[in-house]
């Protein structure tokens, strides 16, 4: 067992993540901790993440210690029903400590080791802190708010500790369990490296650290970003610690910026932005493209089946990659979970490129890759492909957003893959794929193409080649009726069937969400189609006029660090939040009391549904497409002109100054939500499905 982390997760969780050697592989893993005292045990199975990896997760709140005392909890691993021994792991596959609150109650959680490197939990409840809520620049001086938590006094001093043992020591004005202090920056002095200052506050019962610990975030060393400031030989720039404690930051500007730009424990997958070689070739790669599928299709034309390779499953799905983080990933995974109950079913990503994947794989689920890009498949993978993996695709269309992914050995495995599908039902995702097995798949195989975003956001060449030969396919479905009027018109008298199927809601951790925090939240892959700048430029004035609420944002991309500067240059740093991607974003928006979806195009907008299934008012933009269809306005989301920032402004303050208004709002979203259930979705894929199952597919007509 190579052990890949032991972690804190988002503030509820202990992660365990490990590499299986081959006969762990085919035995029941079960992480299991035993209270170092009591001898109380608590167990998670660990759930195979794909072949290569496996993952437990324990909540934290069933090892909390009672009032008053430490909790060491060792980690023991059992295989099968064999006993459970100690976990071993290197220093650096352990997280950082990190406090949560549970129960109401704040704690230090710390994954650490003992012997020969044995690894155990250490919980310890924290004592009285203070609560950080503000830290703003003004006049040359820092100005630190916040309330006493978990302790009485009226009188106290801000003390500045330097690491080389220099102490600054301010007056702090305490005033009905809130404290307030200026530190004037010409009293802070900056060395050739970046030194940390750690700030308490001094009461009369003792030091207390100053720390933001119930604003129920953690790890906001990752998340948090605060302007630079200059102070004498170089720069200032407050910060958190691992445990949330606030320090400051002295040294070059340089090292400080770069420290406060780079994206910290946030993974993302490949950026799938425009591809080099269309914006240089732009119609050439198009021409390419198109007379390179026409050759294929030419020599294969009229052959029959080759034998397939394996037994194959009765429904396929093609994802371009299964093991990353989307919305068509994340429904795709709902809605075959539900399908298999029925017959079987398997999930094939185009491509793989990490070793774990994002969302977890309904346990059991049939799951196959075919390019695997990971650095080590491809340094194995002979000159052949090594060669060809260099050069870009000639198949996948080079308007399509997969293009980027994609090379000229995925075209020649996807080919063998789709010529070699025996009689069943093939499910593709994109258009691109949409477009390749409605011309490659032999004859017998019933298609299915997925449309996930609206045909406006299509390239215009990418629509003429839709145009073309989307007729070929067997069904279409589509997100929205709008849609499927849409395609109705582009495809006229094709024989091709166009469904319009919804995304289903998928399940998701948490309650129902009390709609009693100051927090709007918001979530999405951080690119420009999803409007995030446009979401926090409405959100200024909000913070102006109740500076309590706080906007989060949810997701990983491209833009986060365009977006932490437009956050920096608005002065929104103690109000906005960039939280990165979460697998658990249930759990997050059931701490929230607004959701707030700002993109400038939709292909259904899910996360909508996702919101309102934990009864949370939504306000949208009425962008193309989907919004519209999803809310019933002024019931239980509102929707704003896309791209009114005003507007957004306006019914973002409508919900937070009218509690009873977003009560209502959200008793209704969450019974729209039941609407797109998976049971209920599964329902219009299986009258689909047994649609199609008496229909002769299209490409044994025409073969």
């Amino acid at each position: 067992m190579r052990v890949r982390t032991v972690a804190v997760l988002d503030g509820r969780w202990l992660h365990v993540a490990a590499r299986p050697d081959a006969e762990e592989e085919r035995a029941a893993l079960t992480v299991v901790l035993r209270h170092r005292a009591s001898g109380e045990r608590r167990r998670a199975a660990m759930e195979h993440a794909g072949t290569e990896g496996a993952e437990a997760m324990v909540p934290l709140e069933l090892l909390v210690p009672q009032p008053g005392e430490r909790a060491r909890w060792n980690v023991l691993l059992r295989r099968g029903r064999r006993r459970a021994r100690p976990l071993k792991a290197h220093r650096h596959r352990l997280g950082p400590a990190r406090v949560v609150t549970l129960q109401g109650r704040t704690f230090r959680v710390w994954p650490r080791r003992v012997g020969k490197g044995r690894v155990f939990l250490e919980i310890e409840a924290l004592g009285p802190h203070a609560e950080l809520e503000r830290v703003q620049t003004t006049e040359g001086a820092l100005v630190i708010e916040g309330r006493l938590a978990g302790v009485e006094a009226a009188s106290g001093r801000l003390r500045v500790r330097g690491g080389s043992g220099e102490d600054l020591v301010e007056d702090a004005h305490l005033h009905d369990g809130r404290f307030a202090a200026t530190v004037p920056l010409a009293r802070l002095r900056a060395s050739k490296d970046v030194e940390e200052w750690r700030v308490h506050l001094e009461l009369p019962v003792g030091e207390v650290p100053v720390a933001a610990h119930l604003d129920g975030m953690t790890g906001k060393d990752e998340i948090a970003v605060f302007p630079l400031c200059s102070v004498s030989g170089g720069s200032m720039r407050p910060a958190y610690d691992t445990e949330d404690r606030l320090v400051l930051r002295c040294g070059p500007a340089a090292a400080l910026k770069a420290d406060a730009d780079h994206a910290r424990g946030l993974e993302t997958d490949a950026v799938l932005t425009e591809s080099v070689q269309r914006r240089l070739l732009g119609i050439p790669a198009v021409l390419a493209h198109r007379a390179a599928l026409a050759v294929v299709s030419f020599l294969w034309h009229g052959r029959g089946r080759p034998d397939p390779p394996r037994e194959t499953a009765e429904l396929r799905v093609l994802l371009l990659h299964a093991y990353g983080l989307g919305g068509t990933i994340r429904t795709t995974l709902n809605v075959v979970d539900q399908l298999r109950r029925h017959r079987s079913v398997e999930i094939v990503s185009v491509v793989r490129l990490r070793r774990h994947p994002r969302l977890p794989f309904p346990r059991s689920l049939r799951v196959s890759v075919l390019d695997d890009q990971r650095p080590r498949a491809r340094s194995g993978g002979g000159t052949t492909r090594r060669l060809l993996g260099r050069l870009p695709s000639l198949l996948v269309h080079p308007e399509d957003y997969a293009h980027p992914m994609c090379s000229l050995w995925t075209d020649v495995v996807l080919v063998r893959w789709l010529r070699a599908q025996p009689p069943g039902v093939l499910v593709t995702t994109r258009p691109a794929f949409n477009l390749l097995a409605a011309r490659l798949c032999p004859p017998g195989v019933t298609v299915i193409g997925q449309e996930h975003m609206n045909i406006e956001a299509h390239r215009a060449r990418l629509d003429a080649d839709a145009r073309r030969h989307y007729g070929r396919l067997d069904a279409l479905t589509v997100l929205t009726e709008h849609d499927r009027e849409d395609y109705a018109a582009l495809l006229g008298d094709s024989a091709v069937r166009i469904e319009r199927i919804p995304n289903a809601v998928p399940p998701m951790g948490g309650g129902r969400a009390a709609l009693e925090a100051p927090v709007i939240a918001a979530a999405g892959r951080l690119t420009g189609q999803k409007g995030f700048d446009l979401l926090i430029r409405a959100f200024a004035p909000i913070a102006r006029d109740h500076p309590q609420w706080r906007l989060r944002i949810y997701g990983a991309g491209a833009l986060r660090a365009s977006l932490q500067r437009l956050i920096l240059d608005q002065g929104l740093h103690n109000n906005v939040f960039m939280m990165g991607a979460t697998r658990h974003l249930g759990e997050a928006l059931t701490e929230a009391s607004v959701f707030a979806l700002s993109s400038r195009f939709e292909g259904f907008g899910m996360v909508i549904v996702e919101a309102m299934s934990k009864g949370l008012p939504v306000v949208s933009s009425d962008c193309p497409r989907g919004p519209a269809e999803i809310i019933d306005h002024g019931r239980d989301a509102l929707l704003v002109p896309n791209g009114d920032i005003n507007a957004m402004t306006a019914a973002l303050r409508e919900l937070i100054e009218d509690p009873q208004r977003r009560e209502a709002m959200g008793a209704a979203a969450l019974a729209k939500s039941e609407s797109f259930s998976a049971d209920a979705i599964g329902e219009q894929w299986e009258s689909l499905l047994a649609t199609l199952r008496g229909q002769t597919p299209l490409r044994e007509v025409e073969g």
